[in-house]
């Protein structure tokens, strides 16, 4: 049995929410201290709540009278410090941090794992046991997200002081962050100026090069790769979006849309309005009849076109250079025309790809322009 599970058998109290004495602040003990706290248990010793190193120093000096807690001598050590510099312009603060960093990377075990990152599994894992997660920050417990403490002490959950970080950022460095610091260390210069002769160097052309050798284009978003990615993201949207509607029941159907509804419902009682087959057909399909299993689109809209987009079509080319034009004109509201962008896409680009999947996957299917061809159709059934 290990001391985790003797803690849990023996002092389960150690597991719950503590009270710092100090602060009155409310959280969970460490792993470091449920073990120090478990050995005090063990040799029947007090022990003492505390959230944090300072409260732990507050706390020590309290009960044991340390005369190193006097402010003026806390002070006169910190300026001796601050003020101890190095060759390199680092006092004695930041020496003691890089090498501690550097110790822990340097120090390589058999699976390749460095000392900090040892560390960091150490705690996922210890992390998982106490609380079910490999990080409190993922917690959905507001007290081990920090978002407890946010809400207390400036009232916002999600609170990240942006203004008082650019501010600091500047008082050390120069610029409201790296990139604008006037240090060639933070900025990037010094490097480039070392590798390439150049502070400002990028080198496009190669850049261009080596994306051409790997994936055949001069930039990535050219590529088919990112073509796909970015439309499987765009069909994990659209499914998200048609979960999203089918719960509310919130979808937009028009009045034509209604009545073939109407129809269709009164030969086939079972048929599906706003139907999504992810399999064969990721899209919202506007009817689905199971019994025939038909699939049934109606492009009643202008969007649509009133027929299928031919690139080649002379009259098809002039009503999407009219709609390009009347994009840009400016609404009531003071902004462009976006409906007739979407209408470009719609017809353009998204029904081929629905009319594409159908003949790829040799569904049964019917798309209708205007309600008199539903209607004739429906009439011959």
């Amino acid at each position: 049995m290990n001391k985790l599970e003797k803690i849990k058998l023996n002092y389960p109290k150690l597991l719950e929410e503590q009270t710092c004495e100090i602060c009155g602040k409310h959280f969970y003990l460490t792993k470091s201290q449920l073990k120090n706290y478990f050995n005090k248990l063990i040799k029947n010793k007090q022990i003492h709540y505390y959230c944090s190193r300072i409260c732990c120093s507050k706390l020590q000096n309290k009960l044991l009278g340390n005369p190193f807690s006097r402010q003026d001598i806390k002070d006169k050590i910190k300026i001796k410090r601050l003020n101890d510099l190095d060759e390199n312009g680092n006092n004695s603060y930041k020496r003691a941090a890089i090498k501690g960093l550097e110790t822990k990377r340097n120090d390589i075990d058999k699976d390749g794992l460095n000392g900090c990152q040892r560390i960091l599994k150490k705690n996922r894992i210890k992390c998982k046991e106490l609380y079910n997660v490999e990080n409190c920050f993922s917690s959905k417990d507001p007290k081990l997200n920090g978002r407890s403490t946010k809400k207390e002490r400036y009232g916002d959950e999600n609170y990240t002081n942006r203004k008082q970080a650019m501010k600091t950022n500047k008082k050390n460095h120069g610029g409201k962050h790296n990139w604008a610091s006037n240090d060639p260390k933070l900025n990037g210069r010094k490097t480039r100026k070392e590798k390439y002769g150049d502070e400002y160097w990028s080198n496009r052309q190669q850049a261009k090069e080596t994306t051409f050798i790997k994936y055949g284009k001069e930039y990535y978003t050219e590529t088919e790769e990112f073509k796909r990615i970015k439309f499987e993201k765009l069909l994990q949207s659209q499914k998200k979006e048609y979960e999203t509607k089918k719960k509310n029941k919130t979808f937009n159907i028009s009045n034509l849309e209604q009545k073939c509804y109407n129809l269709l419902k009164i030969k086939y009682p079972n048929t599906i309005h706003t139907y999504r087959d992810d399999k064969r057909y990721p899209f919202n399909c506007d009817f689905y009849i199971p019994e025939l299993d038909l699939f049934i689109e109606c492009h009643f809209g202008w969007r649509h076109g009133k027929e299928p987009f031919d690139d080649i079509n002379e009259h098809h080319i002039k009503i999407i250079n009219n709609w390009k034009k009347k994009a840009e004109e400016i609404n009531i509201n003071g902004k462009k025309k976006k409906s007739y962008l979407n209408a470009i896409y719609q017809w353009t680009k998204l029904d081929p790809k629905k009319l594409k999947t159908f003949q790829d996957n040799h569904l049964n299917y019917k798309i209708f322009y205007t309600e008199k061809d539903f209607n004739n159709w429906f009439d011959s059934l």
